[in-house]
């Protein structure tokens, strides 16, 4: 299940002399915008017929990767680059899932499954060899992603004119904030859903809007810190006909929809994936610095699940199947 590519060493200086200190490596920001490519996959997780989809994936204390396969309604622990457990199922019926596409990890080896079609939340514990149901939760509101800081969860979901919430494991909301935005109802809608990321080093929130382009940072008592629309974002217009809402591609060039927001360091990650898939699909990278800046000239990376605080870092790829892949780059 696992095969070894060529691995990467990559230098970030000519050397010093004997006697100088190891320079320290680059932090991850300073990786990004250092490559002018991106390096081959030092690993890959998955043959033909082991992922339906690759959704999702966080990265244990000890190790491990947990995969939400949302195709097939089923978590994935990885370890060593095989999978050990699987755990669900589709249906309505106990530790099964109608659509899951979002994991959290919640303390050192539990996990929380978003399954945005029962509104519930599913805990899950994650041993050496195996994945445990531990209980479920049922939500007040539909949410459409969550992360953790420390021991605070936070959803994302329009309700109440708030698209922020902070919420107890047992599904009640504490407190909500994040006002949604636009001039017309259908932007106000829009601006609800998105990706949201949490930041445990600097005890943020970011929320990136999926089809209008803007980035919110809010502190996790609800203030919103910075505010900004990514730059090249090309927003998907849509038609309102009846009860259907359809999009519309523009003419020329590619309109966009974010599909990937990561915390690196104290900069976002933020990747747009294009929407003209006849033209050539891809991943387009921004880079939120922490002074407001942007920089754009990135290499169009896979689609990233999760950054490790170590030296890897690890994505998703769907051609010519789905699998996991790794880089090691620092």
């Amino acid at each position: 299940m696992r095969s070894k590519l060529a691995t990467l060493t990559l230098f970030l200086s000519f050397g010093c002399a004997p006697d100088q200190p190891v320079p320290e490596p680059l932090p991850w920001s300073g990786v990004f915008t250092s490559l002018s490519a991106v390096p081959p996959a030092t690993d890959t997780i998955g043959e033909p017929g082991t992922f339906g989809s690759v959704d999702a994936a966080v990265t244990l204390r000890d190790g491990g990767l947990v995969v939400l396969d949302g195709m097939n309604r089923v978590v994935r622990l990885i370890r060593d680059g095989v999978e050990v457990h699987s755990l669900g199922g589709s249906g309505d019926g106990p530790r099964e899932f109608r659509f899951i596409r979002k994991v959290a990890r919640f303390g050192a080896d539990s996990l929380l499954v978003l399954d945005e079609g029962r509104r519930r939340l599913a805990i899950l514990r994650a041993g050496p060899d195996s994945l445990e149901w531990v209980g479920d939760t049922l939500l007040q509101a539909p949410a459409g992603d969550l992360c953790v800081i420390g021991r605070r969860l936070y959803l994302a979901g329009e309700h109440d004119s708030a698209i922020l919430h902070e919420t107890t494991l047992e599904g009640q909301v504490v407190t909500s904030f994040g006002r949604v935005e636009g001039d017309d109802a259908l932007s106000q809608a829009l601006s609800g859903v998105g990706v949201l990321a949490c930041s445990s080093g600097t005890e943020a929130l970011a929320f990136v809007s999926l089809t209008l382009g803007v980035a919110r940072i809010f502190s996790t008592e609800g203030s919103e810190t910075r505010r900004d629309s990514i730059p090249g974002f090309v927003r998907t217009v849509y038609e309102v006909s009846g009860n259907a809402m359809r999009p519309r591609l523009p003419s020329e060039g590619y309109a966009h929809a974010v599909s990937s927001v990561q915390w690196v360091g104290q900069d976002l990650l933020v990747q747009l994936s294009r929407g003209r898939r006849s033209e050539g699909a891809g991943q387009d990278a921004r880079l939120w610095r922490a002074d407001g800046t942007w920089a754009v000239e990135l290499p169009p990376w896979p689609r990233v699940l999760a950054i490790p605080p170590d030296t890897s870092l690890i994505a998703t790829v769907d051609d010519p199947y789905p699998r996991v892949v790794s880089y090691r780059i620092r």
